[in-house]
């Protein structure tokens, strides 16, 4: 069971070992260049470790429950400001790195990687996340205004196996950036054999045309307005479930291709097949995908699959509520930086130890009347609790079979057929962290 978990683990951990002790590899990941000349103390790997443990509590407090479980000994430790001087040193970059590679690891590793007819699924999707209010973050990130002042938000997008509830690529974006064009430079990262899910917010000539110009071209699923075209209007009009559609480029469209180096002209197309689904609540959904073959993908699983699509907002929920990925432990833009790419490595690792507890508990719940789930949230405080050992334990196979076998305690139904009413919120005007009513702080 915990086997999958031990090979990648060690070798995320041994990665991060293998750069520190290199000075030619981490040069280039240092934002000043005369750091980490010495063996200290507070090297390379250590300042590693404990940003990715998520440092939602006082600095001070983190720092002594390091000691306390690393049992340090008083003249090894170290104080708050020599931990902040150091980890300033480090381009946040590295730990935008880690997320890609702890993703490859899993894939690289697993022997359990979950596939829908031999394809990852995927999905893309972006959100927004509150930062501190401070001047460079003001300059780089320019959220929103109220009448209280300005305040800093960034735009954020991720790429996310919903199967295996792994994050592949996020990327901290300004507000005014496009979700649509940040997909753009994506699709060359999609993975091969994998279909992509996206939005409402995705479809346009430009996406379809890279998505089918690659080297291997990358299938997707995608939803789109019911007046998206000419072509999709007459589409819902008709009485017909699926037909192949023809979509021509615009000047928009001709012009951003260019960018990407592709020559079209206006007598250009590309030709999907659209589905037509109806909803539990008879409302009408269009989906386009570029998979002809309705033996492999029929009307009824594109509806299913698209659904799917739903885990990746759940997981983002995890990480603003859960995780806390608003909850800084630096003042900085590189620290902030730092602590909002940890969060997603963190919670890999969470999902990670998950899923392997979730194959123990389906096998002994098999017999009860509803199938069995692991609560996140009750989960989430043991894993925070263990998360630096982790990293640094000589027995790392005994303490991934201790946290999974505590895991397994902490279960619910999942009852089907169960819906609840989406309600519109309004947007928050200011906040360091938000939790909503149905989660409770375990950290």
């Amino acid at each position: 069971m915990a086997i999958t978990n031990l090979r990648v683990l060690k070798a995320f951990t041994q990665t991060i070992d293998i750069v520190s002790a290199d000075r030619n590899i981490h040069y280039d990941l240092l934002k000043d260049k005369r750091a980490f000349t010495r063996h200290s103390k507070l090297g390379f790997n250590t300042v590693t470790y404990l940003i990715l443990s998520l440092l939602t509590k006082s600095l001070q407090v983190e720092l002594y429950n390091y000691f306390t479980t690393m049992q340090v000994l008083s003249g090894l430790q170290f104080t708050k400001g020599a931990f902040s001087q150091r980890r300033h040193q480090i381009d946040s970059k590295w730990f935008k790195f880690l997320i890609g590679h702890f993703a490859d690891l899993f894939y690289d590793l697993s022997e359990s990687v979950s596939l829908w007819k031999g394809y990852k699924l995927l999905a893309i999707d972006g959100s927004s996340a509150m930062l501190l209010n401070n001047e460079a973050l003001n300059n780089q990130y320019k959220g929103g205004q109220n009448k209280y002042g300005t305040y800093p938000l960034c735009r954020y997008m991720k790429m996310y196996d919903v199967l295996n509830e792994i994050t592949l690529k996020v990327e901290m974006l300004p507000m005014s950036s496009s979700e649509r064009k940040c997909a753009y430079q994506w699709v060359d990262a999609i993975p091969d054999g994998s279909i992509t899910i996206f939005d409402r917010g995705f479809p346009s000539f430009t996406l379809f045309y890279l998505m089918l110009s690659c080297e291997r071209p990358k299938d997707f699923i995608i939803r789109c307005k019911q007046q998206f075209t000419s072509s999709i209007k007459d589409f819902v009009a008709s009485g017909e479930t699926s037909r192949k559609i023809k979509f021509y480029p615009d000047d928009r469209a001709i012009s951003t291709l260019r960018q990407h180096h592709y020559k079209v002209t206006k007598q250009t197309f590309v030709q999907l097949r659209v589905e037509k689904v109806v909803l539990d609540n008879n409302e009408i959904e269009v989906l386009i995908t570029s998979i002809d073959d309705e033996q492999l993908l029929n009307n009824s699983e594109m509806k299913a699959l698209y659904h799917k699509r739903w885990a990746i907002e759940t997981n983002i929920g995890k990480e603003k509520n859960l995780l806390q990925l608003e909850n800084f432990s630096s003042h900085l833009k590189n620290g902030i930086e730092q602590d909002f790419y940890a969060t997603f490595i963190a919670g890999n690792i969470h999902s990670l130890l998950c899923k392997q507890a979730q194959q123990r508990v389906d096998k002994n719940t098999h017999k009860r009347k509803y199938r069995y789930k692991i609560n996140t949230s009750a989960s989430m405080n043991m894993f925070k609790n263990n998360l630096i050992r982790l990293f640094y334990t000589q027995d790392l196979h005994q303490l991934i079979i201790q946290m999974q076998s505590v895991f397994e305690l902490f279960i619910e139904p999942v009852r089907p057929n169960r819906k609840v009413q989406r309600k519109q919120v309004s947007k928050r005007r200011y906040g360091k962290h938000q939790t909503h009513k149905n989660y409770r702080n375990n950290f």
